[in-house]
Order: C-alpha cells, then structure tokens, then sequence
C-alpha cells in the first residue's frame, strides 16, 4: 500500500511539473523574446510595428497581477517603440492610442516598481503629448532625476525635454537641466551636447556655457569646434579657437 501511494505522489508530481512547463513554456519563450527587443531598441535599433505588436500579444502574460518587473519594463518599452512609429506615421488617431497604451503600460510598471529613471521621463513625455504642458507634470520630470541623476544615455533625451521648458522650470529643476547638461560635455558626448545646446537649449546658451568653467579643457575646446562647425559659435569659457584658414 505504502508502494502504491509513493508512486501515485510521484506520479502526480511528475505530472504537475509536466503541465506546469507546457503553461509557462511559451510565456518565458516570449518573454525571452520581448526582452532581446527591447535590449535592441535601448541601444537604437527600429522594429516596425507589425513586429512589435505581434511580440506583445505573444506575451499574453497578467505582468501587472504578477509584479514582475523587467516583464513591465520590456512592454513598456516596446509600446514606447510604437509611440515612436506612430510618430513617424504622422497618423493622429493612431499616435492617440498608442499614447494612451504607453501611458497605461508605465503605470502598470509604476505600480509594481516605481525605481525606473527612464520610465518616468517616459511617463513624463507621455502626458506632455497627451494632455500638453502642465507645471503638475514636473512632478514626473522630477521622479526621473532622483531615481537616476548620472544615467547618460537617460541625460541625453532628458536634458532636451528639460531645456525646451526651461523657462518654465522651477529653481530646483532648472540646476537639475543645467548641472546635466554640464555633464553631458564633462563625460565626452560632445556631439549630444552642441545638438541640445542648438536645439533646444541656444535661447538659454549663455546661462548653460557660462556653467562650463568647471568642465576640462580638452571638452571645452572640443564643444567650441562643434559649435563652430556647425555655425553657431559661441563663447564658451576660456576657450580661444584659431582662425579658420580658408587656403
């Protein structure tokens, strides 16, 4: 008898392990898949939408019900992929909802893991196009600098979104854009920084360049040429270039 209900426990517990992995297979194969994506798309790569929406209904996971973090993370991701194309497209209804699936998406990831820098600049950049700017929305913009000052691939798309309402800012967010900005040329990405500063920071270029006495030389010197080449010289502190020759 003892035989008997040792091998029927083994048995049913072989038979739980069996069914257990036919479930969840196919949602970790997924999941694997999703998250390679949204590896890629951090580091610059462009899926078309056809890809991306078949990965995250492949998914088919409740990630929000489970708190499973990077899960939440990778369908954000990937829905901010979306957005991105549904830019490029220039299809309004189809931007609205994919704005309003982003929106939700980082909510569900807030909800569970409230830590990511990205996200709440994403979260941020969201709302802004959905709803335009309100001074409520700094909020988010905040939440972003205190979970990850010093990312920079974050300060680079954050510091554009910052500067383009700088005037806007509050004391404590606006020494957040400029002390960013500042160590945007200190770390070395010279060509990210002379196309924010001539973009959307050149009307407050004179504050921000002003902030450089403290940044190497060798940067400096460097973000001047930039700056020339592209024919928006301007001065930047203790820094004198040659003069062109034109032989």
């Amino acid at each position: 008898m003892e035989r008997l209900l040792a091998r029927a426990f083994t048995f049913i517990l072989g038979a739980a392990a069996l069914g257990w992995g036919t479930l969840t297979l196919p949602i970790f194969a997924s999941e694997t898949q999703m998250a390679s994506t949204s590896d890629h798309i951090i580091h610059g790569h462009l899926y078309a939408s056809s890809v991306l929406d078949h990965e995250l209904s492949a998914a088919r996971s409740s990630n929000a019900a489970l708190c499973r973090p990077s899960a939440l993370r990778d369908t954000a991701m990937l829905r901010f992929s979306l957005v991105e194309n549904a830019l490029a497209d220039g299809i309004r209804t189809r931007l609205d909802q994919r704005l309003a699936e982003l929106r939700q998406s980082t909510q569900e990831l807030f909800s569970c893991d409230p830590t990511g820098s990205f996200f709440w600049l994403v979260y941020y950049w969201t709302n802004l196009n959905i709803d335009g700017f309100r001074p409520d929305l700094l909020k988010f913009l905040r939440m972003s600098y205190q979970q990850g000052p010093n990312e920079g691939w974050i300060a680079t798309k954050r510091s554009r979104l910052a500067l383009a309402i700088f005037a806007e800012l509050p004391p404590d967010l606006a020494r957040r854009a400029t002390d960013e900005f500042v160590g945007i040329v200190r770390s070395g990405f010279i060509e990210d920084a002379a196309a924010i500063l001539t973009g959307p920071g050149w009307p407050f270029r004179v504050e921000l360049l002003a902030q450089l006495d403290t940044v190497g030389l060798a940067e400096r010197e460097r973000l001047a040429l930039s700056l020339r080449d592209s024919g928006h010289e301007s001065s930047i502190p203790g820094v004198v270039l040659p003069r062109k020759s034109f032989y």
